[in-house]
């Protein structure tokens, strides 16, 4: 595990992270985890998830009770209300 600062180098090697109420509200250098498969960060501020959107390893995502108001699938981005 690393010590000090995340680099994008750092991050390429992580496959899981939770962090539940840590008050995370932004999301960016989560792209450079290419190996990310498990994100859980419940009871946070987070509201924009494009960070995560080319991390397609990503298969588990638990982000309830955020502020997310923008939504990405397969390439086809919507806000939660559309079908």
């Amino acid at each position: 595990m690393p010590t000090g600062l995340l680099t994008p180098s750092n991050l390429q090697s992580l496959t899981s992270l939770t962090a539940c109420g840590q008050h995370i509200t932004n999301l960016s250098g989560l792209e450079y985890a290419t190996s990310l498969k498990s994100l859980h960060l419940p009871a946070n501020g987070i509201s924009d998830l494009s960070p995560l959107q080319c991390l397609n390893g990503l298969v588990q995502v638990g982000l309830y009770h955020n502020r997310i108001s923008y939504l990405f699938a397969a390439g086809r981005a919507h806000q939660p209300d559309e079908p």
